[in-house]
């Protein structure tokens, strides 16, 4: 898995089971395990439990994401999870998570991706993205506390709009 990450992970268990904690009260967090089940009838002989494979969901909504295990990149799993997730969360929630404090960010889901100059796999989550039906919005600023030294990168932002909304409700704003 490749995780998008710009700054230092916690490294004392406190500090993990505080973002924890922080997301499992949160009435933004909406992330699901993904399994790939196995195929016992056809005689594969992978194991019979479910194996997790990948998480897609929302940890600070609108921002949805989705990670998986690079043993099963390529097989059309994270397109297959991501569609299934929009349909949920639109199905679940038609009018945008009540949760989300600013009205106009109900109206869309938003993925932030690596910069494809920089990030190997960042190519092969924007290809998920469009055939999900995400299009490019705008960069976004954040602190890259990872390499040498501080700096500010600049992250590609997409967003899908929701039923009923689209680039024409804003041309009319």
């Amino acid at each position: 898995m490749e995780l998008i990450q710009t700054r230092q992970p916690q490294t004392h268990e406190y500090e993990a089971m505080d973002w924890i904690k922080a997301r499992l009260e949160s009435n933004c967090y909406l992330s699901f395990c993904i399994e790939e089940l196995s195929d016992t009838e056809n005689g594969d002989p992978k194991s019979e439990q479910p194996q997790v494979i990948g998480l897609c969901g929302g940890t600070t909504l609108p921002e949805i994401g989705y990670m998986f295990r690079p043993a099963v990149w390529g097989r059309g799993y994270a397109q297959e999870a991501l569609r299934g997730f929009i349909k949920f969360y639109w199905d679940t929630f038609p009018e945008g998570h009540p949760m989300i404090a600013i009205a106009e960010d109900r109206k869309y889901l938003m993925a932030v991706t690596g910069p494809p100059d920089e990030s190997p796999t960042a190519a092969a989550s924007i290809a998920v993205l469009k055939k999900c039906g995400f299009d490019y919005w705008k960069e976004q600023k954040e602190a890259d506390s990872l390499g040498p030294g501080e700096r500010d990168i600049m992250l590609p932002v997409w967003r899908r709009w929701g039923p009923g909304y689209s680039t024409e409700y804003l041309r009319d704003k």
